[in-house]
């Protein structure tokens, strides 16, 4: 095994289940340090709101327990990552970061600018970006001239003909842990449970960060049938449809 560790920086994907960037760090065989980082900054006009700010702190709680039923602890840092992954990485003498991709404008120069700074220095520490929230990468997926789709229909033909999305990938049974000292903060001081959450009862009852639960949850919303939609002087209203549920996350 090599001892130098990689480090598996976790974004939006706080999952170990169909990782591809754990998957890989897993199979290379090195000690693994689990990151997450509070990045308040980056983000700038797509900051998280109340509801995904709630929607994070259970799925660090989740994921975290899951990691250290494996023997590993998820590392929490707050702050720019754009700083705290190279600096860790140069700490505990990584071999590699590994990450999955996001496509937010912001998101995709965050990564330019990790990549930079471990790459292009003195001792280059190897990053590694992987595919982790779409069925395809968008640049699969263009027009004859090389151009992305600007129509539905061709794109939605285009998609298909690519062929089926690769299968999810089983959570790994085994971590190697990384045995130096390697400092975090604790997810209860980061206060990113809101106190005056609109709907804070519903996202209680219904709400499931767990992947299992989040799993069940989608297929039985996608096999009860919806209720009726009903016109009123105000509007639009329904005995709680729980599409407006899956709305009201997707927005926040």
């Amino acid at each position: 095994m090599n001892s130098r560790p990689i480090i598996v920086w976790f974004r939006q994907d706080l999952r170990l289940a169909d990782n591809v960037a754990l998957t890989r760090a897993v199979e290379a065989g090195a000690p693994i340090i689990p990151l997450f980082v509070l990045d308040d900054g980056a983000a700038g006009e797509w900051a998280l709101g109340g509801a995904s700010r709630w929607w994070l702190h259970n799925s660090l709680v989740e994921l975290s327990g899951c990691l250290a039923d494996l023997g590993v602890k998820l590392v929490l840092r707050h702050g720019s990552a754009a700083q705290i992954v190279p600096a860790l990485a140069r700490e505990v003498g990584a071999r590699a970061v590994h990450f999955s991709r996001q496509y937010e404008p912001w998101a995709t120069s965050l990564e330019a600018a990790v990549h930079a700074e471990l790459s292009e220095a003195v001792a280059p520490i190897e990053v590694l970006r992987f595919p982790g929230a779409l069925l395809k990468d968008p640049g699969e997926i263009r027009t004859k001239d090389g151009r992305p789709y600007k129509v539905y229909t061709p794109f939605w033909r285009a998609l298909i003909a690519s062929g089926e999305p690769r299968k999810p990938l089983p959570a790994p049974t085994r971590l190697a842990a990384y045995k130096g000292d390697v400092k975090g903060e604790q997810l209860s001081d980061w206060n990113l449970l809101p106190k005056n959450l609109t709907g804070r009862a519903v996202f209680t009852r219904h709400g499931h960060p767990v992947s299992e639960a989040r799993t069940h949850g989608w297929r039985r919303f996608w096999k009860q049938p919806l209720p009726a939609m009903t016109m009123a002087a105000t509007g639009p209203t329904a005995k709680a449809p729980p599409v407006c549920l899956l709305i009201c996350i997707l927005v926040n």
